[in-house]
Protein backbone atom coordinates (compact mmCIF):
# COMPACT_ATOMS: atom_id res chain seq x y z
CA UNK A 1 0.00 0.00 0.00
CA UNK A 2 2.80 2.39 0.81
CA UNK A 3 4.53 1.63 -2.47
CA UNK A 4 1.36 2.44 -4.46
CA UNK A 5 0.97 5.77 -2.69
CA UNK A 6 4.62 6.54 -3.32
CA UNK A 7 4.35 5.79 -7.07
CA UNK A 8 1.23 7.94 -7.34
CA UNK A 9 2.98 10.82 -5.63
CA UNK A 10 5.93 10.50 -7.96
CA UNK A 11 3.61 10.51 -11.03
CA UNK A 12 1.71 13.63 -9.99
CA UNK A 13 4.90 15.35 -8.94
CA UNK A 14 6.44 14.63 -12.35
CA UNK A 15 3.31 15.82 -14.17
CA UNK A 16 3.25 18.96 -12.08
CA UNK A 17 6.89 19.55 -12.86
CA UNK A 18 6.29 19.16 -16.59
CA UNK A 19 3.36 21.57 -16.46
CA UNK A 20 5.39 24.07 -14.48
CA UNK A 21 8.24 23.70 -17.01
CA UNK A 22 5.83 24.31 -19.91
CA UNK A 23 4.38 27.36 -18.23
CA UNK A 24 7.84 28.72 -17.41
CA UNK A 25 9.07 28.02 -20.97
CA UNK A 26 6.00 29.64 -22.51
CA UNK A 27 6.29 32.69 -20.29
CA UNK A 28 10.00 32.90 -20.97
CA UNK A 29 9.51 32.63 -24.75
CA UNK A 30 6.72 35.17 -24.64
CA UNK A 31 8.81 37.63 -22.69
CA UNK A 32 11.99 36.93 -24.69
CA UNK A 33 10.38 37.34 -28.12
CA UNK A 34 8.11 40.22 -27.14
CA UNK A 35 10.51 42.63 -28.89
CA UNK A 36 12.71 40.13 -30.74
CA UNK A 37 12.66 38.49 -34.14
CA UNK A 38 11.77 34.80 -34.28
CA UNK A 39 14.44 32.15 -35.02
CA UNK A 40 15.60 31.25 -38.53
CA UNK A 41 14.90 34.68 -40.05
CA UNK A 42 17.39 35.92 -42.67
CA UNK A 43 17.76 39.18 -44.58
CA UNK A 44 20.21 39.54 -47.48
CA UNK A 45 22.10 36.45 -46.35
CA UNK A 46 22.42 37.65 -42.76
CA UNK A 47 20.88 35.85 -39.76
CA UNK A 48 18.94 38.31 -37.64
CA UNK A 49 17.12 35.82 -35.40
CA UNK A 50 16.71 36.63 -31.70
CA UNK A 51 17.68 40.29 -32.28
CA UNK A 52 15.61 43.23 -31.26
CA UNK A 53 14.27 45.39 -34.09
CA UNK A 54 16.67 48.31 -33.61
CA UNK A 55 19.66 45.98 -33.41
CA UNK A 56 18.53 44.13 -36.53
CA UNK A 57 18.23 47.43 -38.44
CA UNK A 58 21.82 48.33 -37.62
CA UNK A 59 23.03 44.87 -38.63
CA UNK A 60 21.30 45.03 -42.02
CA UNK A 61 22.37 48.62 -42.69
CA UNK A 62 25.99 47.64 -42.04
CA UNK A 63 25.66 44.42 -44.09
CA UNK A 64 24.16 45.89 -47.26
CA UNK A 65 26.84 47.82 -49.10
CA UNK A 66 25.55 49.47 -52.26
CA UNK A 67 28.20 49.80 -55.01
CA UNK A 68 28.26 52.58 -57.59
CA UNK A 69 27.23 50.31 -60.45
CA UNK A 70 25.57 47.00 -61.19
CA UNK A 71 27.27 44.94 -63.86
CA UNK A 72 25.94 42.83 -66.69
CA UNK A 73 28.19 40.86 -68.99
CA UNK A 74 27.99 39.03 -72.27
CA UNK A 75 30.97 37.20 -73.74
CA UNK A 76 33.93 39.37 -72.73
CA UNK A 77 32.06 42.66 -72.51
CA UNK A 78 30.85 44.13 -69.21
CA UNK A 79 28.04 46.69 -69.14
CA UNK A 80 27.49 48.95 -66.12
CA UNK A 81 24.24 50.39 -64.83
CA UNK A 82 24.85 53.33 -62.42
CA UNK A 83 22.68 52.70 -59.38
CA UNK A 84 22.47 56.45 -58.77
CA UNK A 85 20.61 56.72 -62.09
CA UNK A 86 18.04 54.24 -60.79
CA UNK A 87 17.54 56.30 -57.61
CA UNK A 88 17.93 53.11 -55.57
CA UNK A 89 16.70 53.50 -51.96
CA UNK A 90 16.45 50.73 -49.37
CA UNK A 91 13.78 50.96 -46.67
CA UNK A 92 15.50 49.13 -43.81
CA UNK A 93 12.80 50.10 -41.32
CA UNK A 94 10.07 48.38 -43.34
CA UNK A 95 12.35 45.45 -44.16
CA UNK A 96 13.05 44.69 -40.50
CA UNK A 97 9.41 45.31 -39.65
CA UNK A 98 8.52 42.57 -42.16
CA UNK A 99 11.09 40.29 -40.54
CA UNK A 100 9.59 40.93 -37.10
CA UNK A 101 6.12 40.03 -38.39
CA UNK A 102 7.32 36.78 -39.96
CA UNK A 103 5.52 33.74 -38.49
CA UNK A 104 3.53 36.00 -36.14
CA UNK A 105 -0.25 35.92 -36.10
CA UNK A 106 -0.45 38.87 -33.69
CA UNK A 107 1.78 41.33 -31.85
CA UNK A 108 2.10 38.88 -28.96
CA UNK A 109 4.45 35.93 -29.58
CA UNK A 110 3.44 32.39 -28.65
CA UNK A 111 5.44 29.23 -28.08
CA UNK A 112 3.88 27.30 -30.99
CA UNK A 113 4.95 29.98 -33.48
CA UNK A 114 8.46 29.98 -32.05
CA UNK A 115 8.67 26.17 -32.38
CA UNK A 116 7.38 26.33 -35.97
CA UNK A 117 9.97 28.94 -36.86
CA UNK A 118 12.73 26.63 -35.62
CA UNK A 119 11.89 24.24 -38.46
CA UNK A 120 11.58 26.83 -41.24
CA UNK A 121 14.26 29.17 -42.59
CA UNK A 122 12.62 32.33 -43.90
CA UNK A 123 14.33 34.80 -46.24
CA UNK A 124 12.97 38.33 -46.00
CA UNK A 125 13.37 40.47 -49.11
CA UNK A 126 14.85 43.94 -48.82
CA UNK A 127 12.22 46.62 -49.38
CA UNK A 128 13.48 49.11 -51.96
CA UNK A 129 12.46 51.70 -54.54
CA UNK A 130 13.95 52.36 -57.97
CA UNK A 131 12.99 54.21 -61.12
CA UNK A 132 12.05 51.22 -63.29
CA UNK A 133 11.65 53.46 -66.32
CA UNK A 134 15.36 54.33 -66.13
CA UNK A 135 16.28 50.68 -65.56
CA UNK A 136 14.27 49.66 -68.64
CA UNK A 137 16.02 52.38 -70.62
CA UNK A 138 19.50 51.12 -69.63
CA UNK A 139 18.58 47.52 -70.43
CA UNK A 140 17.11 48.56 -73.76
CA UNK A 141 20.36 50.31 -74.74
CA UNK A 142 22.41 47.25 -73.76
CA UNK A 143 20.06 44.94 -75.63
CA UNK A 144 20.35 47.08 -78.75
CA UNK A 145 24.13 46.58 -78.69
CA UNK A 146 23.91 42.80 -78.30
CA UNK A 147 20.84 41.75 -80.27
CA UNK A 148 21.31 40.95 -83.94
CA UNK A 149 18.24 40.82 -86.12
CA UNK A 150 17.74 37.62 -88.10
CA UNK A 151 17.20 37.89 -91.83
CA UNK A 152 14.11 35.92 -92.78
CA UNK A 153 13.93 34.04 -96.07
CA UNK A 154 12.50 36.09 -98.90
CA UNK A 155 11.67 35.99 -102.58
CA UNK A 156 12.96 38.85 -104.70
CA UNK A 157 11.64 39.70 -108.14
CA UNK A 158 14.38 40.98 -110.48
CA UNK A 159 14.09 41.25 -114.27
CA UNK A 160 11.11 38.90 -114.43
CA UNK A 161 13.05 36.33 -112.45
CA UNK A 162 12.65 35.08 -108.88
CA UNK A 163 15.75 35.11 -106.69
CA UNK A 164 15.75 33.65 -103.19
CA UNK A 165 17.43 34.58 -99.94
CA UNK A 166 17.71 31.65 -97.52
CA UNK A 167 17.96 34.03 -94.56
CA UNK A 168 20.52 34.26 -91.77
CA UNK A 169 20.63 33.66 -88.01
CA UNK A 170 20.07 36.30 -85.34
CA UNK A 171 20.17 36.63 -81.56
CA UNK A 172 17.69 37.87 -79.00
CA UNK A 173 17.49 38.72 -75.30
CA UNK A 174 14.56 38.04 -73.00
CA UNK A 175 14.43 41.60 -71.64
CA UNK A 176 11.64 40.87 -69.15
CA UNK A 177 13.57 37.94 -67.68
CA UNK A 178 16.77 39.98 -67.44
CA UNK A 179 14.91 42.84 -65.74
CA UNK A 180 13.36 40.45 -63.21
CA UNK A 181 16.77 38.92 -62.45
CA UNK A 182 18.14 42.37 -61.63
CA UNK A 183 15.11 43.20 -59.46
CA UNK A 184 15.49 39.89 -57.60
CA UNK A 185 19.16 40.65 -56.92
CA UNK A 186 18.32 44.09 -55.57
CA UNK A 187 15.80 42.50 -53.20
CA UNK A 188 18.55 40.30 -51.70
CA UNK A 189 21.35 42.87 -51.73
CA UNK A 190 23.23 40.83 -54.31
CA UNK A 191 25.21 43.17 -56.56
CA UNK A 192 27.27 40.55 -58.37
CA UNK A 193 27.51 40.72 -62.16
CA UNK A 194 24.57 39.29 -64.08
CA UNK A 195 25.10 37.02 -67.06
CA UNK A 196 23.00 38.15 -70.04
CA UNK A 197 21.30 35.09 -71.52
CA UNK A 198 21.18 35.29 -75.32
CA UNK A 199 19.07 32.98 -77.47
CA UNK A 200 19.58 32.18 -81.13
CA UNK A 201 16.95 32.77 -83.79
CA UNK A 202 17.39 30.61 -86.86
CA UNK A 203 14.88 31.16 -89.68
CA UNK A 204 17.21 29.84 -92.43
CA UNK A 205 16.08 27.32 -95.04
CA UNK A 206 17.81 24.16 -96.19
CA UNK A 207 18.22 23.43 -99.90
CA UNK A 208 14.96 21.47 -100.27
CA UNK A 209 12.94 24.11 -98.43
CA UNK A 210 14.51 26.88 -100.51
CA UNK A 211 13.69 25.08 -103.79
CA UNK A 212 10.06 24.55 -102.75
CA UNK A 213 9.79 28.19 -101.69
CA UNK A 214 11.20 29.41 -105.00
CA UNK A 215 8.86 27.17 -107.03
CA UNK A 216 5.86 28.63 -105.21
CA UNK A 217 7.11 32.11 -106.03
CA UNK A 218 7.49 31.25 -109.70
CA UNK A 219 3.91 29.95 -109.83
CA UNK A 220 2.42 33.27 -108.68
CA UNK A 221 4.87 35.85 -109.99
CA UNK A 222 2.92 36.59 -113.19
CA UNK A 223 -0.52 36.58 -111.50
CA UNK A 224 -2.76 39.43 -110.33
CA UNK A 225 -5.31 39.87 -107.53
CA UNK A 226 -7.88 42.69 -107.50
CA UNK A 227 -10.13 43.72 -104.60
CA UNK A 228 -13.33 45.60 -105.37
CA UNK A 229 -15.56 47.85 -103.24
CA UNK A 230 -18.43 49.67 -104.92
CA UNK A 231 -16.87 51.45 -107.91
CA UNK A 232 -13.29 51.33 -106.63
CA UNK A 233 -10.75 48.54 -107.18
CA UNK A 234 -7.32 47.82 -105.71
CA UNK A 235 -4.88 45.59 -107.59
CA UNK A 236 -1.89 43.65 -106.25
CA UNK A 237 0.61 42.28 -108.75
CA UNK A 238 2.84 39.22 -108.50
CA UNK A 239 5.75 41.01 -106.82
CA UNK A 240 3.40 42.06 -104.00
CA UNK A 241 1.80 38.60 -103.73
CA UNK A 242 5.26 37.03 -103.28
CA UNK A 243 5.44 38.66 -99.85
CA UNK A 244 2.47 36.59 -98.66
CA UNK A 245 4.10 33.18 -99.14
CA UNK A 246 5.31 31.52 -95.95
CA UNK A 247 8.53 29.52 -96.65
CA UNK A 248 7.50 26.82 -94.17
CA UNK A 249 3.73 27.11 -94.31
CA UNK A 250 0.97 28.48 -96.43
CA UNK A 251 0.83 32.26 -96.01
CA UNK A 252 2.34 34.73 -93.54
CA UNK A 253 -0.26 36.01 -91.11
CA UNK A 254 1.59 39.30 -90.62
CA UNK A 255 1.69 39.94 -94.38
CA UNK A 256 -2.01 39.13 -94.71
CA UNK A 257 -2.60 41.68 -91.94
CA UNK A 258 -0.55 44.24 -93.88
CA UNK A 259 -2.78 43.84 -96.93
CA UNK A 260 -5.80 44.21 -94.68
CA UNK A 261 -4.31 47.33 -93.05
CA UNK A 262 -3.41 48.79 -96.44
CA UNK A 263 -6.99 48.44 -97.67
CA UNK A 264 -8.46 49.49 -94.32
CA UNK A 265 -6.64 52.82 -94.54
CA UNK A 266 -8.04 53.37 -98.02
CA UNK A 267 -11.66 52.28 -97.55
CA UNK A 268 -12.57 52.18 -93.87
CA UNK A 269 -14.17 55.15 -92.22
CA UNK A 270 -16.22 55.78 -89.14
CA UNK A 271 -19.84 56.74 -89.56
CA UNK A 272 -19.63 60.52 -89.73
CA UNK A 273 -22.15 62.62 -87.93
CA UNK A 274 -23.03 65.94 -89.53
CA UNK A 275 -20.09 68.35 -89.35
CA UNK A 276 -21.15 71.71 -87.95
CA UNK A 277 -19.36 75.07 -87.73
CA UNK A 278 -20.43 76.71 -84.47
CA UNK A 279 -20.56 80.51 -84.57
CA UNK A 280 -22.62 83.00 -82.60
CA UNK A 281 -24.49 80.30 -80.71
CA UNK A 282 -25.76 78.48 -83.79
CA UNK A 283 -24.63 76.03 -86.46
CA UNK A 284 -24.08 77.89 -89.71
CA UNK A 285 -22.57 75.19 -91.98
CA UNK A 286 -22.80 71.44 -92.16
CA UNK A 287 -22.04 68.33 -94.14
CA UNK A 288 -24.56 65.49 -94.33
CA UNK A 289 -24.08 62.32 -92.33
CA UNK A 290 -21.98 59.56 -93.95
CA UNK A 291 -22.23 55.81 -93.44
CA UNK A 292 -19.28 54.10 -91.86
CA UNK A 293 -17.39 51.31 -93.60
CA UNK A 294 -15.55 48.51 -91.78
CA UNK A 295 -13.80 45.56 -93.40
CA UNK A 296 -14.73 42.21 -91.84
CA UNK A 297 -11.15 41.19 -91.01
CA UNK A 298 -11.58 37.41 -90.57
CA UNK A 299 -13.68 37.07 -93.71
CA UNK A 300 -11.19 39.21 -95.62
CA UNK A 301 -8.23 37.06 -94.52
CA UNK A 302 -10.05 33.87 -95.58
CA UNK A 303 -10.96 35.30 -98.98
CA UNK A 304 -7.43 36.62 -99.53
CA UNK A 305 -5.71 33.33 -98.75
CA UNK A 306 -8.23 31.36 -100.81
CA UNK A 307 -7.74 33.67 -103.80
CA UNK A 308 -3.94 33.53 -103.61
CA UNK A 309 -4.04 29.73 -103.28
CA UNK A 310 -6.16 29.55 -106.43
CA UNK A 311 -3.69 31.75 -108.30
CA UNK A 312 -0.79 29.67 -107.00
CA UNK A 313 -2.19 26.22 -107.80
CA UNK A 314 -4.28 26.77 -110.94
CA UNK A 315 -4.01 28.40 -114.36
CA UNK A 316 -6.03 31.40 -113.16
CA UNK A 317 -4.07 34.55 -114.02
CA UNK A 318 -6.36 37.27 -112.66
CA UNK A 319 -8.62 36.95 -109.65
CA UNK A 320 -11.24 39.50 -108.55
CA UNK A 321 -12.57 39.50 -104.97
CA UNK A 322 -15.24 41.71 -103.38
CA UNK A 323 -14.08 43.26 -100.11
CA UNK A 324 -16.37 42.05 -97.28
CA UNK A 325 -17.55 45.12 -95.38
CA UNK A 326 -20.14 46.23 -92.85
CA UNK A 327 -21.78 49.60 -93.39
CA UNK A 328 -23.11 51.40 -90.33
CA UNK A 329 -25.33 54.43 -89.89
CA UNK A 330 -24.11 57.42 -87.86
CA UNK A 331 -25.57 57.93 -84.41
CA UNK A 332 -26.84 61.40 -85.31
CA UNK A 333 -28.88 61.87 -88.45
CA UNK A 334 -28.48 65.02 -90.49
CA UNK A 335 -31.81 66.35 -89.24
CA UNK A 336 -30.99 65.88 -85.56
CA UNK A 337 -28.81 68.94 -85.19
CA UNK A 338 -30.14 70.71 -82.11
CA UNK A 339 -29.57 70.39 -78.37
CA UNK A 340 -26.11 68.86 -78.61
CA UNK A 341 -24.78 70.78 -75.64
CA UNK A 342 -22.34 72.96 -77.57
CA UNK A 343 -22.36 76.17 -75.56
CA UNK A 344 -18.84 77.47 -74.93
CA UNK A 345 -15.14 77.03 -75.62
CA UNK A 346 -13.62 74.51 -73.20
CA UNK A 347 -10.14 74.11 -74.67
CA UNK A 348 -7.59 75.92 -76.84
CA UNK A 349 -4.37 74.69 -78.43
CA UNK A 350 -1.87 77.00 -80.15
CA UNK A 351 1.24 76.45 -82.25
CA UNK A 352 3.52 78.35 -84.63
CA UNK A 353 5.35 77.18 -87.73
CA UNK A 354 7.50 80.15 -88.68
CA UNK A 355 10.20 79.17 -91.15
CA UNK A 356 8.27 76.27 -92.71
CA UNK A 357 8.71 75.69 -96.43
CA UNK A 358 5.70 76.53 -98.59
CA UNK A 359 4.68 72.90 -99.17
CA UNK A 360 4.62 72.24 -95.41
CA UNK A 361 2.43 75.30 -94.82
CA UNK A 362 0.10 74.10 -97.56
CA UNK A 363 -0.17 70.64 -95.94
CA UNK A 364 -0.96 72.11 -92.51
CA UNK A 365 -3.89 73.96 -94.06
CA UNK A 366 -5.17 70.83 -95.85
CA UNK A 367 -4.98 68.69 -92.69
CA UNK A 368 -6.48 71.40 -90.45
CA UNK A 369 -9.46 71.72 -92.77
CA UNK A 370 -10.36 68.07 -92.14
CA UNK A 371 -10.83 68.80 -88.44
CA UNK A 372 -12.80 72.01 -88.75
CA UNK A 373 -16.33 71.35 -87.51
CA UNK A 374 -15.83 67.75 -86.36
CA UNK A 375 -18.27 66.54 -83.68
CA UNK A 376 -17.44 63.94 -81.00
CA UNK A 377 -20.35 62.43 -79.06
CA UNK A 378 -20.22 61.87 -75.28
CA UNK A 379 -18.23 58.74 -74.49
CA UNK A 380 -16.74 58.48 -77.99
CA UNK A 381 -13.03 58.52 -78.80
CA UNK A 382 -11.65 60.65 -81.62
CA UNK A 383 -8.97 59.00 -83.76
CA UNK A 384 -6.80 61.56 -85.52
CA UNK A 385 -5.90 59.16 -88.32
CA UNK A 386 -9.53 58.23 -88.89
CA UNK A 387 -10.54 61.87 -89.29
CA UNK A 388 -7.45 62.74 -91.32
CA UNK A 389 -7.94 59.98 -93.89
CA UNK A 390 -5.55 59.26 -96.74
CA UNK A 391 -2.49 61.51 -96.97
CA UNK A 392 -1.17 61.64 -100.53
CA UNK A 393 -0.98 63.83 -103.60
CA UNK A 394 -4.41 62.44 -104.50
CA UNK A 395 -5.94 64.17 -101.47
CA UNK A 396 -4.20 67.49 -102.02
CA UNK A 397 -0.97 67.11 -100.09
CA UNK A 398 2.46 68.20 -101.30
CA UNK A 399 5.87 66.80 -100.48
CA UNK A 400 7.52 68.24 -97.38
CA UNK A 401 9.94 66.95 -94.78
CA UNK A 402 8.71 64.02 -92.66
CA UNK A 403 10.41 61.70 -90.16
CA UNK A 404 10.59 58.20 -91.66
CA UNK A 405 12.81 55.20 -90.87
CA UNK A 406 15.09 57.32 -88.67
CA UNK A 407 15.63 60.02 -91.31
CA UNK A 408 14.16 63.37 -92.24
CA UNK A 409 13.08 62.95 -95.85
CA UNK A 410 10.69 64.49 -98.33
CA UNK A 411 7.33 62.72 -98.25
CA UNK A 412 3.66 63.31 -98.88
CA UNK A 413 1.95 65.25 -96.12
CA UNK A 414 4.90 66.69 -94.20
CA UNK A 415 3.36 69.11 -91.68
CA UNK A 416 0.37 66.99 -90.64
CA UNK A 417 1.92 66.59 -87.17
CA UNK A 418 1.56 70.36 -86.66
CA UNK A 419 -2.19 69.71 -86.52
CA UNK A 420 -1.96 66.63 -84.26
CA UNK A 421 0.36 68.54 -81.89
CA UNK A 422 -2.01 71.52 -81.69
CA UNK A 423 -5.04 69.25 -81.16
CA UNK A 424 -3.14 67.44 -78.37
CA UNK A 425 -2.56 70.76 -76.59
CA UNK A 426 -6.22 71.75 -76.97
CA UNK A 427 -7.37 68.41 -75.52
CA UNK A 428 -5.02 68.83 -72.54
CA UNK A 429 -6.35 72.31 -71.83
CA UNK A 430 -9.92 71.00 -72.11
CA UNK A 431 -9.16 68.30 -69.53
CA UNK A 432 -10.04 65.42 -71.87
CA UNK A 433 -8.57 61.90 -71.51
CA UNK A 434 -5.66 61.29 -73.88
CA UNK A 435 -6.12 57.65 -74.84
CA UNK A 436 -3.11 57.39 -77.15
CA UNK A 437 -0.20 59.76 -77.85
CA UNK A 438 3.41 59.40 -78.92
CA UNK A 439 6.14 62.03 -79.11
CA UNK A 440 8.38 62.63 -82.12
CA UNK A 441 11.72 60.83 -82.50
CA UNK A 442 13.61 64.08 -82.06
CA UNK A 443 12.93 67.65 -81.01
CA UNK A 444 11.34 69.54 -83.90
CA UNK A 445 11.88 73.29 -83.75
CA UNK A 446 8.37 74.12 -84.99
CA UNK A 447 6.82 72.55 -81.89
CA UNK A 448 8.98 74.57 -79.53
CA UNK A 449 8.08 77.97 -80.99
CA UNK A 450 6.29 79.69 -78.09
CA UNK A 451 6.06 76.34 -76.30
CA UNK A 452 8.09 74.16 -73.97
CA UNK A 453 9.37 70.81 -75.34
CA UNK A 454 7.37 67.65 -74.70
CA UNK A 455 4.01 69.03 -75.84
CA UNK A 456 4.02 67.44 -79.29
CA UNK A 457 2.15 64.47 -80.75
CA UNK A 458 3.24 62.57 -83.84
CA UNK A 459 0.97 60.51 -86.10
CA UNK A 460 1.76 58.02 -88.82
CA UNK A 461 -1.01 55.75 -90.08
CA UNK A 462 -1.65 52.99 -89.38
CA UNK A 463 0.80 52.44 -86.51
CA UNK A 464 0.87 55.75 -84.66
CA UNK A 465 -2.29 57.67 -83.76
CA UNK A 466 -3.54 60.42 -81.46
CA UNK A 467 -6.75 59.40 -79.68
CA UNK A 468 -8.84 61.67 -77.46
CA UNK A 469 -11.94 60.67 -75.53
CA UNK A 470 -14.94 62.89 -74.91
CA UNK A 471 -15.88 62.11 -71.29
CA UNK A 472 -18.03 65.23 -70.94
CA UNK A 473 -21.84 65.00 -70.73
CA UNK A 474 -22.31 66.70 -74.12
CA UNK A 475 -20.97 66.68 -77.66
CA UNK A 476 -17.75 68.55 -78.35
CA UNK A 477 -17.02 70.49 -81.53
CA UNK A 478 -13.54 71.06 -82.98
CA UNK A 479 -12.69 74.30 -84.77
CA UNK A 480 -9.37 74.96 -86.54
CA UNK A 481 -8.04 78.47 -87.17
CA UNK A 482 -5.24 78.37 -89.75
CA UNK A 483 -3.34 81.56 -90.60
CA UNK A 484 -0.55 80.99 -93.17
CA UNK A 485 0.50 84.66 -93.11
CA UNK A 486 1.13 84.71 -89.37
CA UNK A 487 2.29 81.07 -89.47
CA UNK A 488 -0.05 80.09 -86.63
CA UNK A 489 -2.56 77.34 -86.02
CA UNK A 490 -5.18 77.33 -83.28
CA UNK A 491 -7.46 74.42 -82.38
CA UNK A 492 -10.56 75.27 -80.34
CA UNK A 493 -12.77 72.74 -78.58
CA UNK A 494 -16.35 73.75 -77.83
CA UNK A 495 -18.85 71.99 -75.57
CA UNK A 496 -20.27 72.44 -72.10
CA UNK A 497 -18.06 73.01 -69.08
CA UNK A 498 -18.74 70.60 -66.23
CA UNK A 499 -16.54 72.45 -63.75
CA UNK A 500 -13.37 70.43 -64.28
CA UNK A 501 -10.04 72.08 -63.46
CA UNK A 502 -6.86 71.26 -65.39
CA UNK A 503 -3.38 71.27 -63.86
CA UNK A 504 -0.34 71.00 -66.14
CA UNK A 505 3.15 71.09 -64.65
CA UNK A 506 6.02 72.73 -66.47
CA UNK A 507 7.85 70.14 -68.57
CA UNK A 508 11.06 68.92 -66.94
CA UNK A 509 14.03 68.32 -69.24
CA UNK A 510 16.63 65.71 -68.24
CA UNK A 511 19.43 63.69 -69.80
CA UNK A 512 20.22 66.20 -72.53
CA UNK A 513 22.76 64.98 -75.06
CA UNK A 514 24.39 66.94 -77.87
CA UNK A 515 23.80 66.02 -81.51
CA UNK A 516 26.45 63.95 -83.30
CA UNK A 517 28.95 65.75 -85.49
CA UNK A 518 27.69 66.97 -88.85
CA UNK A 519 27.77 64.36 -91.59
CA UNK A 520 28.87 65.19 -95.12
CA UNK A 521 28.24 62.90 -98.07
CA UNK A 522 29.75 63.40 -101.51
CA UNK A 523 27.12 63.84 -104.22
CA UNK A 524 28.24 63.84 -107.86
CA UNK A 525 24.80 65.16 -108.79
CA UNK A 526 25.63 68.55 -107.27
CA UNK A 527 28.26 70.94 -108.69
CA UNK A 528 31.56 70.99 -106.83
CA UNK A 529 31.60 73.63 -104.10
CA UNK A 530 27.84 73.22 -103.47
CA UNK A 531 26.64 72.13 -100.02
CA UNK A 532 22.98 71.20 -99.45
CA UNK A 533 21.57 70.47 -96.00
CA UNK A 534 19.14 67.51 -95.94
CA UNK A 535 18.78 66.97 -92.18
CA UNK A 536 19.04 69.28 -89.17
CA UNK A 537 20.79 68.82 -85.82
CA UNK A 538 18.80 68.54 -82.61
CA UNK A 539 19.77 67.90 -78.98
CA UNK A 540 18.56 64.70 -77.40
CA UNK A 541 16.57 64.92 -74.18
CA UNK A 542 14.09 63.21 -71.92
CA UNK A 543 11.06 65.35 -71.04
CA UNK A 544 8.13 64.72 -68.72
CA UNK A 545 5.18 66.67 -67.39
CA UNK A 546 2.23 65.85 -65.13
CA UNK A 547 -1.40 66.18 -66.18
CA UNK A 548 -4.14 66.27 -63.55
CA UNK A 549 -7.87 66.95 -63.95
CA UNK A 550 -10.17 67.47 -60.96
CA UNK A 551 -13.81 68.33 -60.43
CA UNK A 552 -15.29 69.28 -57.08
CA UNK A 553 -12.28 67.74 -55.34
CA UNK A 554 -12.52 64.45 -57.28
CA UNK A 555 -9.53 63.41 -59.39
CA UNK A 556 -10.80 62.54 -62.86
CA UNK A 557 -7.41 61.95 -64.44
CA UNK A 558 -3.80 61.87 -63.32
CA UNK A 559 -1.06 60.97 -65.75
CA UNK A 560 2.60 61.65 -66.51
CA UNK A 561 3.54 62.16 -70.15
CA UNK A 562 7.03 61.09 -71.20
CA UNK A 563 8.98 62.07 -74.32
CA UNK A 564 12.32 60.53 -75.26
CA UNK A 565 14.03 62.57 -77.96
CA UNK A 566 17.10 61.13 -79.65
CA UNK A 567 20.07 63.36 -80.52
CA UNK A 568 19.83 64.14 -84.23
CA UNK A 569 22.66 64.62 -86.68
CA UNK A 570 22.80 67.38 -89.28
CA UNK A 571 23.46 65.92 -92.72
CA UNK A 572 24.78 67.66 -95.82
CA UNK A 573 25.30 66.74 -99.44
CA UNK A 574 28.64 68.00 -100.73
CA UNK A 575 28.84 68.50 -104.48
CA UNK A 576 31.59 66.72 -106.40
CA UNK A 577 30.14 67.05 -109.89
CA UNK A 578 31.19 69.41 -112.66
CA UNK A 579 30.13 73.04 -112.57
CA UNK A 580 27.55 73.68 -115.28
Amino acid sequence: MTKKISKRKIFFATLLGVLIAIVITTLSATLYYQERIYPNIWIAGVVIENHKVDTAKNIIKNSVSVPDTMGLFYNETRYSIPLADLKLEYDFDQTVENAYKAHRSSTKPNLLEVIQSLNTIKEIELVYKIDETVLNSHISVIADEIVTQPVFPSLIATNKKIDISKGSKGTDINVNQLTQTILDKLSTGNFSDTLIQVSEIDPTLNDDQALHYQNRGNSIFSKQLTFVLDDTDFTYDGSQLLLLIDPLGKYKEEEVDKVYSDLAIKVERSPLNPVFVFENNKVTEFKPATKGITIVKDDFATLLESAVWELETTDTVKKVVDIPVIKTLPEIDTGDVNNLGINERIGLGESSFTGSISSRIHNIGVAAKNFNGVLVAPGDTLSFNAILGDVSTLTGYLQAYVIKDGKTVLGDGGGVCQVSTTLFRAALNAGLPIVERRSHSYRVSYYEQNSAPGLDATVYAPTTDLKIQNDTPSHILIQTLFDPKLATLDVEIYGTSDGRIVSLTKPIITSQSPPPEDFFQDDPGLPIGTVKQIDWAAWGAKVQFNYKVTRNGEVLQEKTFFSNYRPWQAKFLRGTGPVI
